[in-house]
């Protein structure tokens, strides 16, 4: 029996013709056709003599003083942060990744709406869209942001153009372009799979938005895989090389941003690269996690400048006064975040609890 080509089977043809067709069009405006080898032309006028040289003026020699001050260091950064965007954004691979995470992400929420064929269809709410979004961005754009940063930061030093560009007074406003992107690049994964979203709710009817829980996702999704993507890129500063570093944030990544990091890290306040994958009620919204979130996140902010702070004031020796100040700042701001977090906070025991229901059974055994 065939299968009738309408409904979503066409929809879903369309758009691998239309997918198809557009790289296609992308390859054959970027192949190029003409011969790779060079003609050696012979100049015909190589024989005549050339003429005598005309007689040089001399001029005054000027200098251009350089600014050294904020204003000059805020344009670094704006510049550094302008060639990591046109970099990334004309490159192939950020295409490529981000449909594969559409595609993902996309299967997973039309699992979540029909749930097969033994459970009911469920509405495609914004609740429901921001839990898978929730669920199944986290991992993905954290590996993504690995993988990304870091190109980005060892793309000058594969080119032998840092010699050039360490040599400069602004160079240190490197990461701080750098971090820019990672932010950027994250929330392009977000606001992409967010529209997504969107899109699933018009084509099933239900559009009643809730700008709540599409919000939530920026702070229990994309403020976690910022965080990492800033951490990844202090790691590739502090390694000497770039294969270490991204082994090692690769590693990090899969210790750190997943549930094994509940085995590694006991304390709930230390595992701030790790997302939220709780669930969205129409009536409480995320309740009291979105306080609890936030304040952890901060910690982990504050963490990391904490440790790019110590780093500086440390092995480079740069304003020690000044970063002795901005330490205990960090410090002070982090130990009075953690501690808010931690606030009523109980550790498990699974001890105390097989007590706990043993006791609850002696006592109330008779009934």
């Amino acid at each position: 029996q065939l299968v009738p080509l309408s409904g979503v089977f066409l929809l879903n043809r369309f758009i691998m013709l239309f997918v198809s067709g557009l790289l296609l069009i992308f390859t054959y405006k970027e192949f190029n056709f003409s011969s790779n080898k060079k003609k050696q032309t012979r100049n015909k006028n190589s024989d005549i003599e050339p003429k005598e040289s005309t007689q040089l003026k001399a001029k005054s020699l000027f200098t251009v003083v350089a600014p050294h001050n904020k204003s000059a260091a805020v344009q670094s950064v704006i510049s550094f942060f302008k060639t990591d965007l046109i970099y990334l954004f004309k490159n192939i691979p950020l295409i490529v990744t981000t449909l594969f995470i559409l595609f993902y992400v996309g299967m997973e929420m039309y699992a979540e709406i029909e749930k097969g064929i033994r459970l009911p269809q469920k509405y495609a709410s914004s609740g429901l869209m921001a839990e898978s979004i929730n669920e199944n961005l986290h991992i993905l754009g954290i590996l993504a942001g690995v993988y990304f940063i870091n190109d980005i930061y060892w793309r000058s030093k594969e080119s032998r153009f840092h010699f050039i560009e360490n040599s400069t007074y602004h160079s240190f406003t490197k990461i701080a372009g750098h971090s820019l992107t990672a932010i950027v690049l994250q929330l392009f994964f977000t606001i992409a799979v967010i529209s997504l979203a969107v899109l699933f709710q018009v084509g099933y009817g239900y559009t009643n938005f809730n700008l709540d829980a599409y919000a939530g996702v920026l702070l229990f999704t994309t403020a976690p895989m910022i965080l990492f993507s800033i951490f990844g890129l202090l790691v590739n500063y502090i390694l000497p090389n770039k294969y270490i570093a991204m082994a090692v944030t690769v590693v990090a990544a899969l210790l750190l941003t997943t549930s094994f990091s509940k085995s590694i890290i006991p304390h709930p306040l230390f595992r701030f690269f790790t997302g939220y994958t709780g669930s969205y009620s129409d009536f409480a919204g995320y309740g009291t996690y979105l306080n609890l979130f936030a304040k952890r996140q901060l910690f982990g902010l504050l963490v990391i400048l904490l440790i790019t702070a110590t780093y500086q004031l440390i092995y480079k020796r740069r304003e020690i006064g000044r970063y002795s100040i901005v330490a205990i700042v960090l410090g002070v701001a982090a130990l009075q975040t953690g501690l808010s977090f931690s606030d009523g906070y109980k550790a498990r025991s699974k001890d105390a609890a097989i007590n706990a229901a043993v006791l609850y059974e002696s006592k109330y055994k008779h009934y």
